[in-house]
């Protein structure tokens, strides 16, 4: 292949993903509990690092619902979401994350981290899934409840507040799903973005914030403001283990995705470099105040079915989503919420394996674990159940 083709293919594959990626980055920003702007921010600058660091030339590193998540229940209980300390525990988060991830890096801990069982992490994606979707259904009903608790706990108060649904946000969410089903069965291109185009212009023209309609609103135009993270040395007893949380599971969900998507060529991987990759841009993002990042498969999909072959195509799906977070906002001023939610619960519902709860124990505990008593409870609570699974089955154990 000559290199005219290789960089229309990885220029073809860009575009594909940044009409993806634009949609997916505002969104994940609200589960993060950041506006709109730090969701772009995360997805230009951490991508534009990755793409030179980086081994892997079909990741697409950027703003993720399981990390987003993870961000929003481990602040909730620290600072009020969108308020200025909220946005600066979320930068030195990311640096936390950055810098945790670097240093692993460095004592080549990148070789261990795989040994992660695979049915914990399944558990762990499983509850992850459930908690994304349960926090998207106070934008799609207009009930305000405590989401940031553990699952089931959240899913008792939502009942509870049943009775505050407001039917005029919950019937234009109902046809928005419908719409959204029709675009993905009609197989047209890129349908997240044609529903965040047709929703927003239905907002325009029929003014339905004066229904109750929540929308994004402005968002900030031009170039971030570069600054150092605060060091907020009072909260490092709570950010540390969250950082740590978040290096880990970014990095295990990231290594993983590009081991699959690079089969036919795993030996050209290298998870320490991956690790170093990801640790510095999540460095880089904390300059601009973006949340975590890590590797988005989707995106990824979408880079290989494109034919990218080399890093070039995250490098020009940055160069894209800057270009669009410069210039062009202000047609996203009108982008309801409820679209983004849809958006995000159907992403959210493909990332569940129902059948493995079912037939494997160590994913059946981790995830009613991680339902019942909290996602890092509930990850670490799987680890114990799969190294004391591992031990009574073991050959010695049974002679």
């Amino acid at each position: 292949m000559t290199t005219l083709q290789l960089w229309k293919n990885d220029a073809y594959a860009a575009c594909l993903v940044a009409l993806l990626l634009i949609p997916q980055a505002i969104a994940y920003a609200m589960i993060a509990g950041v506006p709109a702007v730090y969701g772009l921010y995360a997805s230009i600058f951490p991508l534009l690092v990755y793409s030179l660091v980086g081994s892997s030339p079909l990741l697409s590193v950027g703003p993720v619902a399981v990390v987003s998540v993870m961000v929003y229940t481990g602040l909730t209980p620290l600072a009020f979401p969108g308020s200025p300390l909220y946005l600066a525990l979320v930068a030195f988060l990311t640096l936390s994350v950055g810098l945790l991830q670097v240093f692993f890096a460095v004592v080549r801990l990148g070789t261990l981290f795989r040994y992660v069982p695979h049915s914990v992490m399944r558990g762990f994606i499983n509850a992850l899934a459930l908690t994304i979707i349960l926090h998207q259904v106070s934008t799609l009903t207009g009930i305000s409840f405590q989401s940031e608790l553990p699952f089931l706990q959240a899913l008792a108060d939502f009942g509870r507040k049943l009775v505050t649904l407001q039917q005029p946000v919950f019937l234009f969410s109902c046809l928005l799903i419908v719409l959204y089903v029709f675009l993905r069965r009609s197989r047209v291109p890129s349908p997240s973005l044609l529903l965040v185009v047709i929703s927003s212009l239905v907002v325009f023209y029929f003014h339905l914030e004066h229904a109750g309609i929540e929308k994004v609103g402005a968002i900030q135009s031009g170039w971030p403001a570069w600054d150092i993270p605060d060091l907020l040395v009072a909260y490092v007893p709570d950010i540390l283990p969250l950082a740590f949380f978040i290096a880990l599971i970014s990095f295990l969900e990231s290594y993983t995705m590009a081991v699959q998507l690079q089969s036919d060529q795993p030996s050209k991987l290298d998870p320490n470099q991956e690790l170093f990759a990801l640790g510095l841009a999540n460095v880089t993002g904390s300059l601009v105040q973006a949340f975590p990042v890590a590797g988005a498969f989707s995106r990824s999909a979408v880079n290989r079915d494109a034919r990218a072959r080399t890093r070039m195509a995250s490098l020009l799906t940055a160069l894209f989503v800057l270009l669009l977070s410069v210039y062009f906002t202000m047609p996203l001023t009108y982008l309801p919420l409820p679209a983004l939610a849809v958006i995000i619960i159907f992403a959210a519902y493909r990332l569940i394996h129902w059948r493995s709860i079912g037939t494997h124990p160590i994913v059946l505990i981790t995830t009613l674990s991680c339902l019942t008593l909290g996602l890092k409870m509930g990850f670490c609570i799987g680890i114990g159940a799969s190294l004391l699974w591992s031990y009574l089955s073991s050959p010695e154990r049974r002679v």
